[in-house]
């Protein structure tokens, strides 16, 4: 199976040409090799201690390159977008193993005194080597008639040439199961989806000092990090193609970085939420749409009327805010959801004293095998929907 052709078609090529080499060589063409440069025993053991610690490089880099690869195709977008192209990433994952071989090949090399070859193109350096010619003479007598050194050299070459085949076959498995992905539409949008929504939750600082700073909100919002033009180009793509996010998001799949889905995530979220901070705010936190947002933050405001009209303690009932924290979203922290609620609670001027992590989250362990649980539900949802009579949500 050849790797597909990409960007970076250059790389493929000379993984695929390492590969064959790799494939075809055998112990015949080391010894005529040795043979043919006449190679004495020093230049032997020399070029076996080069190739050993060529190896001992690669084995570090095989090890990043496997943890790379069995992460990088989960990402839409990869940090090291200095080089676009896959195939030029993953050769330079395993830069160690590649330059050692073209050493290790330039050791046999032959030079020829032909200036025009067929084609009009010279052969490449791996072509011109000895050890990887297909022209060479058997050794009637084989290994065992050459000395300890040559055999110690066969021996560092084949394992150097087995870690460099599994890096080469792994860098092959990755760029095909990329293409696939590519070919996917559907896999290709849910994964910038998933992005975004990572970016997004990392923003809500920014919509935090867009809230407390209007100086601050107004360089955000026209700063033209953040405006789909010719400084952004993928956003400017993403603009443009509301009608077709899944070309977009198969052609922007590993070609554009983290910073490009995160002006996406930010331009999204400004854009639905009209500019408005605490829509802005609300929305990123509990990842809902902007109409959910507004409800959630109009019952907060309202929240005394959702409560019994004594507290004890003086104190939000940990049941309540429990049953409200779940009509707002199932998959929410407690800590996050507090620190926004008591926040946003406090600043509507809300009544009752706010609650902590501890005791929302004892109530919550106890919750759904206590009664009181069903019976402070149902009469919170009952005057949810006095606050939102078109548009109640029952799903807690």
């Amino acid at each position: 199976m050849k790797i597909s052709k990409q960007i970076g078609s250059s790389h493929v090529e000379e993984m695929e040409k390492i590969l064959s080499f790799i494939e075809a060589f055998d112990v015949h063409k080391l010894l005529y090799a040795i043979s043919e440069k006449s190679l004495d025993e020093d230049a032997i053991v020399a070029l076996s201690l080069d190739i050993r610690e060529q190896n001992v490089k690669l084995e570090r880099q095989k090890k990043y390159l496997f943890s790379y690869t069995r992460t990088c195709n989960k990402k839409y977008a990869l940090e090291d977008n200095k080089l676009v192209d896959s195939s030029a990433r993953l050769s330079h994952k395993m830069r160690s193993g590649i330059s050692g071989i073209k050493k290790t090949v330039m050791a046999f090399y032959k030079k020829s005194r032909r200036k025009h070859f067929p084609g009009g193109k010279e052969p490449q350096a791996i072509d011109k080597s000895l050890i990887a010619t297909e022209e060479y003479m058997r050794d009637l007598f084989g290994l065992g008639s050459y000395p300890d050194c040559v055999k110690e050299l066969f021996r560092d070459m084949v394992s150097f040439f087995n870690n460099m085949n599994e890096c080469l076959v792994e860098a092959r498995r990755s760029l095909s199961e990329e293409k696939e992905i590519r070919e996917d539409q559907r896999r290709c949008l849910d994964l910038l989806e998933t992005a975004c929504e990572m970016c997004k939750k990392q923003q809500e600082f920014l919509y935090d000092t867009m809230k407390n700073d209007p100086t601050a909100q107004a360089a955000l919002l026209n700063s033209k990090l953040l405006q789909p033009g010719d400084e952004n180009p993928v956003l400017k793509a993403w603009v443009n193609s509301p009608d077709d996010r899944g070309t977009f998001a198969s052609d922007y799949y590993h070609n554009c970085s983290p910073k490009d889905v995160s002006k996406i995530a930010f331009y999204e979220t400004i854009t639905e939420a009209e500019g408005d901070p605490n829509l802005i705010a609300c929305m990123t936190l509990f990842g809902c749409d902007k109409e959910k947002a507004r409800r959630i933050n109009l019952a907060i405001e309202c929240f005394d009327s959702l409560l019994p009209e004594t507290c004890k303690r003086n104190k939000i009932p940990a049941i309540h805010l429990f049953v409200f924290m779940k009509w707002c979203s199932e998959g929410i922290g407690y800590e996050t959801f507090l620190n926004y609620f008591n926040k946003r609670y406090k600043e509507a001027g809300g009544h009752w004293g706010t609650i902590g992590k501890s005791a929302i989250s004892g109530v919550a362990q106890k919750a759904y095998r206590d009664a009181k649980f069903d019976n402070v539900k149902r009469t919170m949802l009952i005057k949810l929907e006095k606050i939102f009579p078109q548009k109640s949500d029952k799903t807690v």
